[in-house]
């Protein structure tokens, strides 16, 4: 930004502006540089806006920034204005953990090469029921422990378990180790 007296000049990507202080207002002018870089003053962009309700200072009474000087006993003072602060919007609250499917029999699709739901939550003694929908062959395995072991299903066949035990069982696919997924008992 360059200051001139009591103009204040902005630059940016062509298009100059010159802010002209006029006592405790200003007044916004446009120019635009012509091929040879001379700055030529444009029409005015719009009617002056006072900020403030203090007796106009004179231009000679500007200090370099544009600001009044009131030292000379005149109470005239430009005080900028900030854009208005907006507050970030806050995270929407967390979902409460899904309800649990009630006993009975709950399907879980093995499709695409993973298992749908990839995360179950059921009720003890609820029946879960695996469907190869894949033209792959898949199975059903347990993490750790041996509580689910299906053997190969091909496509349109199912395995089922009944889950008699609460807690949290992690399972894969034998030959696809990258599809997991768990049934979560409550």
């Amino acid at each position: 930004m360059d200051i001139l007296k009591n103009k204040t000049v902005l630059m940016a990507g062509g298009l100059v502006a010159i802010v002209i202080f006029v006592g405790v207002g200003y007044r916004l002018t446009s120019t635009t540089p012509d091929t040879t870089g001379v700055v030529n003053e444009g029409a005015d962009m719009g009617s002056d806006e006072l900020v403030g309700d203090e007796p106009d200072a004179s231009a000679g009474d500007m200090d370099s920034a544009g600001v009044a000087d009131t030292s000379s006993g005149d109470s005239g003072t430009v005080m900028p204005t900030a854009p208005p602060v907006t507050q970030p919007e806050p995270p929407p609250a967390p979902s409460p953990a899904p309800t649990p499917a009630p006993a009975g029999n709950v399907v879980v699709d093995i499709s695409n090469f993973a298992f749908a739901p990839a995360e179950l939550r059921i009720l003890q003694g609820t029946t879960v029921v695996w469907t190869n929908q894949d033209m792959a062959g898949h199975n059903v395995k347990s993490d750790s422990g041996s509580e689910l072991d299906s053997p190969m299903l091909s496509k349109g066949e199912s395995y089922s378990h009944t889950f008699n035990t609460k807690g949290e069982f992690a399972y894969h696919c034998g030959p696809h180790p990258w599809m997991v997924a768990k049934v979560i008992v409550e």
